[in-house]
């Protein structure tokens, strides 16, 4: 792996040391390099296959701990009327954490009183009177007992028909101030989307107690303007900054589709255009390669960073009325990633079609943090539901859905359970293999909560987003190395195993070799934290063989083993692993025949 600031730490194991009964003592005691999938012919023992990896991390020390827990799901009995659902779920098109806001009634006191609301976009199409294609925007008030869902907007198209090669629309949030009545006044707090060329601000400054919406400029309904359809929207130097589609023609039958235009309107009013401008269709600069924009981020009043899908990047510095517009050739280009990714500490980072994910912290160029993992690792793992959908609903055949990411404080959750430590820089899987893939992210304002929600769901069990918290930690996790060195040669003999750990629960490690992988040594530790203190237990293994392989698997004394990597009851953190020794006796090197 190159040399980069942004890499996995590469962990370095401790000497051997040697017993009076002549046996070789190792250790594995750094965890912070996280999962490795690159294949290479060796590697220290603290790095993790992604195979049997997932609801752990690494401590600052290095230690193995369990990720922020799978505290509860969230249910919505969406009110879809009388017809059948066309579409192989309802499908969830965008999700943004919004916060913190205060209620009069109805609320949860104390802490909490607190409130972040989520607010969801779902598509679906139904059979009401034909095929109807229905959008929504509606909030979940978290800690708001009645009611607990709110719609915000929708809209129907009974125009079109239902394909499942359509790919699901994408729904943009930002938070802005909009006062159309008063600029030169703080406005009211709204959330802005953009939605399938639908432009809206919520709540309406007019009525802002109301739930209802008012228009951003060029939105479909309230404001159409000829051959403007809003695509994307950011929030930058107190303006909505809207991206719309552009359509030029290509020859016979072909046209060129991008998203390179932008449109915004004045500071501190988000019902018009801004004054200076006198098209929908200004380009801020970056002519070549017009392939359309995969990343839009302001990152502060002065500067907003793009990323084309073909071509490099553009900085955007000073006023966006008489802006300075920088190119950058040489920042990695998305490709179709549909996601936008999010700012971190370290910089600002996204994900690329077809590569892993890259990071833009000034400068001329991105640099790739994930080359030790698999190209796409970041994409979730299928395109269909994880759960069992109608027998008459076709399977989702439209490609890569849009997701997104979000910063955690130190941690980074990206689409597919991934997520990253931004101290340790170890890349890690939050979820079991036995959860869905979370398709999109969003966290509070105190960085206690984060949510993630699948690409849609099908009844009113299966939940449209999970809720983790940093107050507890996983009940069970489970931690997989990669073949150890000295043994893919040599037959090794295992039979003496030490554990260091702390917490309330048991500690297994299971050992599998070359020769047989299906009849492992496996060895239980109980540890009981008492008083808080780190306990040192021994307990004997019986394996011989080569390309040795070591699980380690911790429960919290409450897990119910046979429900898998979530037990909903659970409440006990799985017990902390500072290191695992091992007391092996090398054989006789393999001899190639």
């Amino acid at each position: 792996m190159p040399e980069s600031a942004y890499a996995p730490p590469v962990t370095q194991d401790l000497e051997p040391t040697t017993d009076a009964s002549g046996r070789t003592w190792n250790r594995i005691a750094d965890f912070r390099s996280g999962i490795h999938t690159a294949v290479a012919p060796s590697r220290p023992s603290g790095y993790a296959q992604e195979t049997n990896t997932y609801q752990c991390y690494a401590s600052t020390a290095g230690s193995l701990i369990g990720t922020p827990r799978l505290v509860s799901t969230i249910t919505r009995d969406l009110d879809d009327g009388a017809g059948t659902l066309l579409s192989e779920q309802y499908r969830i098109t965008g999700l943004m954490a919004n916060g913190p806001v205060y209620a009069s009634s109805g609320n949860t006191t104390g802490t909490n009183e607190v409130h972040t609301e989520l607010i969801f976009a779902t598509e679906w199409w139904m059979t009401d009177s034909g095929s109807i294609l229905h959008l929504d925007v509606a909030r979940y008030t978290r800690n708001k007992t009645s009611p607990a869902w709110e719609d915000i907007w929708s809209r129907t198209y009974t125009a079109g028909t239902y394909s499942a090669e359509t790919r699901p629309r994408v729904c943009w949030f930002v938070s802005q101030r909009s006062n159309p009545g008063a600029p030169l006044v703080s406005g009211n707090q709204v959330v802005g989307f953009v939605y399938s060329a639908n432009a809206r601000m919520f709540p309406d400054a007019a009525s802002p107690t109301s739930t209802g919406t008012d228009k951003l400029p060029a939105d479909a309904v309230s404001d159409p303007i000829a051959l403007v359809a809003p695509t994307a929207v950011v929030a930058h130097q107190g303006r909505f900054v809207i991206f719309p589609l552009y359509t030029t023609g290509d020859g016979t039958n072909q046209v060129y589709i991008s998203s390179e235009c932008a449109y915004w309107t004045p500071v501190n009013n988000g019902s018009i255009i801004d004054t200076n401008l006198t098209t929908y269709f200004n380009v801020l600069g970056g002519y070549e390669n017009a392939s359309g924009y995969g990343v839009f981020q302001s990152l502060t009043a002065d500067e907003l960073f793009l990323v084309k899908i073909r071509g490099g990047g553009l900085f955007v510095s000073g006023d966006l009325n008489s802006p300075t517009v920088r190119t950058l050739p040489y920042v990695r280009s998305t490709g179709l990633s549909f996601c936008n990714g999010t700012t971190t500490s370290l910089g600002h980072v996204y994900p690329v079609d077809g590569s892993g994910v890259w990071l833009w912290a000034g400068g001329d160029t991105s640099e790739h943090v994930t080359a030790h993992l698999r190209p796409d690792f970041w994409r979730p793992s299928t395109l269909t539901p994880t759960y069992a959908v109608p027998a008459s609903q076709a399977a989702a055949t439209w490609g890569w859905s849009n997701t997104s990411a979000a910063t955690w404080n130190e941690l980074i959750l990206w689409p597919a359970n991934w997520m990253w430590d931004t101290d340790e820089l170890g890349w890690w899987k939050i979820l079991g293999p036995d959860q869905p893939d979370m398709s999109w992210w969003a966290t509070d304002e105190r960085g206690r909560y984060a949510w993630g929600a699948p690409m849609g769901w099908t009844t009113t069990s299966n939940p449209v987003a999970y809720e983790f918290s940093r107050d507890s930690s996983a009940t069970y996790y489970s931690w997989q190395g990669h073949p150890l060195t000295a043994t893919i040669d040599r037959e090794t003999v295992v039979n003496e195993l030490i554990v260091c750990g702390q917490g309330n629960g048991t500690v297994r490690i299971t050992i599998t070799c070359a020769e047989d992988r299906n009849n492992p040594s496996i060895t239980e530790f109980t540890f009981n934290e008492g008083a808080g203190e780190t306990q040192k237990l021994r307990r004997r293994a019986d394996i011989a063989g080569t390309s040795l392989v070591y699980r380690i698997e911790s429960f919290g004394s409450d897990h119910d083993d046979s429900l898998g990597s979530y037990d909903p009851t659970a409440t006990v953190g799985a017990p902390t692993v500072h290191w695992v020794d091992y007391a092996s006796t090398a054989g006789n090197q393999i001899a190639n025949l």
